[in-house]
């Protein structure tokens, strides 16, 4: 990725304190920037395993890509470890609030389409990764391309 493009995700992920979505517990955060995904960790730690885990899954075509790691720090002074990630189209019907699982969008034969793709994308996890799939929320999947795929790598 160019140099510019990282210097500008960090310089918007250094002044805005309003552009993540935090996950429930999870000690991290998801904003868009610039096109791309970025999830943000408390710990270079916890940014490493699950950037490494995202990595494997995109290698096999399960997971968004990714595209490198970054260390900032955030608007409140608090420094933060980031990977870039590819964007899915997300099955779920609305932004975390406060309540899981996230309900399905769509007509019916939609959501009966993408609980076939739930459950096809957690087998595929298990027998071509090894992958047990157990924080399978809809909020943690989605499709790249009309293909399902993991888009939350910390589902233990």
């Amino acid at each position: 990725m160019a140099t510019a493009r990282i210097e500008r995700i960090i310089a918007t992920l250094k002044s805005s304190a309003e552009l993540s979505y935090d996950g429930a517990g999870a000690c991290a955060s998801f904003s868009i920037v610039d096109g791309i995904g970025v999830k943000s960790y408390n710990s270079a730690m916890a940014r490493d395993c699950h950037y490494g885990e995202q990595k494997r899954l995109a290698a096999l075509g399960l997971a968004p890509f990714v595209d490198g790691c970054v260390d900032y720090v955030d608007s409140t002074g608090t420094p933060k470890y980031a990977y870039l990630s590819g964007l899915a189209d997300s099955v779920a019907s609305d932004v975390y609030n406060g309540f899981w699982p996230h309900s399905l969008r769509g007509a019916e034969s939609d959501r009966a389409k993408c609980e076939s793709d739930r459950e096809a994308l957690r087998t595929e996890l298990f027998d071509r990764a090894g992958y047990s799939w157990v924080d399978d929320h809809n909020g943690n999947w989605g499709y790249v391309n009309g293909r399902p795929v993991l888009i939350d790598t910390s589902g233990y």
